[in-house]
């Protein structure tokens, strides 16, 4: 019990004379007794009206400031390592959205994320192939409503087959705001509208 009182408040194996009764449960004269029989034996150290000293306490344990060292380090470590682990998860949650283009689109739409510009104002967009439902004017030249070579819809306004979605057709060029027959059907059912 001493050798943990001392370890627990680095006293660097001194116990203050009034702490000894309160290591067992004893009385403070039998307590005083057994701390006496220890110092008899060699393993204390007689302090007077102060206390005791565990005999070689520092040549088998850490000083209290190795103890404070050492706890400074391992804080510092958990420290470090809480701060890198916050950047990869945040490292992470990036990568994650950035590869769903369709809720980037949405997120952006809702103003969470900040605006970015739309591939439709990019100086130098990339290449697509037309719509499968698109019409030859896709590269017709002389046509100024015709789609312009390169064009792509911006993430999220077409389903994968190339159609546009609903609420997303003024920003494409006439030949593309139209829906193929899939579409238009299951529009018109969850509308209720007859026709087609």
């Amino acid at each position: 019990m001493a050798l943990s009182y001392c370890n627990d408040h680095l006293t660097d194996g001194f116990i203050p004379r009034e702490q000894v009764s309160r290591l067992i449960t004893a009385t403070p004269s039998r307590a005083l007794r057994l701390a006496n029989a220890l110092v008899t034996a060699g393993l204390w150290e007689d302090r007077g009206a102060d206390g005791f000293q565990v005999h070689d306490y520092l040549d088998w344990n850490d000083s209290a400031d190795e103890v404070r060292k050492k706890r400074g380090a391992i804080t510092e470590a958990r420290s470090y390592a809480g701060r890198m682990g916050g950047l990869r998860s945040a490292e992470v949650r990036r990568s994650k959205r950035a590869s769903k283009p369709e809720a980037n689109h949405e997120a952006n739409a809702s103003g969470v994320l900040e605006a970015k510009r739309s591939p439709l104002h990019s100086t130098n967009p990339p290449i697509v192939p037309p719509s499968p439902f698109a019409t030859s004017t896709t590269t017709n030249r002389d046509d100024p409503n015709a789609t312009p070579r390169g064009w792509i819809p911006p993430p999220g306004t077409i389903y994968p087959d190339g159609c546009a979605k609903p609420g997303f057709a003024h920003i494409f060029p006439p030949e593309r705001r139209g829906q193929c027959p899939k579409h238009q059907v299951g529009q018109q059912t969850a509308s209720g509208e007859a026709g087609g």
